[in-house]
């Protein structure tokens, strides 16, 4: 019984890494976010640390640090959690503007400079086997670690040409955001298995009634 328990909570706790970009990954850490029934992922502290182990920024030895770090420090924990999200949010207006070829708001565009401004002291500038890169230095294990590299993340994309790949789908009530790869750049749906497939099934269903 008790391994059926944490099998389903598992099941639970997966997240969805498809938008092709880690900080519109972490943009989409909220389902149906056009509907009135928003359902929040990031609901603690744990929940970003899985997030951050399913897209690849922490190792199962970081996760396990960071997790004890956050037990022994709840409400730095807390406080952290809810920096991230306002983060996300405004990470998630800013590419969706750009997405529907509109201006990012100067106040959006704020919140991403004062995270970096922040978090980049806990950062150094390092030559890697890949050249260089952003090393972050704090060896307790950061709690803010997950949203320095999403912050990263953000700006790369922002500052980049691919940002013009960036798009929101279509479906109704998603709202979630993915880099357009295609050919033609003609993408429409987050998941065409998901809302393609039940975008596409709605609008049968009108022109037949």
């Amino acid at each position: 019984m008790a391994n059926l328990l944490q099998q389903a909570r598992v099941a639970v706790q997966e997240f969805e890494i498809s938008g092709g970009n880690l900080a519109l990954d972490f943009a989409n850490t909220v389902s149906r976010r056009r509907s009135d029934q928003v359902e929040e992922l990031l609901c603690s502290y744990p929940d970003l640390i899985r997030w951050a182990r399913q897209a690849g920024i922490l190792s199962s030895a970081e996760a396990n640090r960071i997790s004890r770090r956050a037990e022994d420090h709840p409400e730095l924990a807390a406080k952290v959690l809810q920096h991230a999200i306002e983060f996300r949010e405004a990470v998630f207006r800013i590419f969706s503007a750009i997405a529907a070829h509109r201006t990012p708001l100067d106040s959006d565009l704020q919140i991403l400079t004062v995270a970096f401004k922040n978090l980049s002291r806990k950062a150094e500038l390092a030559w890697t086997s890949n050249g260089p890169d952003w090393r972050w230095t704090d060896q307790g294990d950061s709690l803010e670690k997950i949203l320095w590299v999403v912050v990263r993340s953000s700006l790369d994309l922002l500052m980049s040409s691919e940002k013009e790949r960036v798009r929101e789908c279509e479906a109704e009530t998603c709202g979630w955001l993915f880099m357009d790869h295609s050919k033609n750049q003609s993408r429409r749906w987050c998941d065409m298995k998901v809302c393609g497939n039940r975008e596409k099934a709605k609008r049968f269903h009108r022109r037949n009634r």
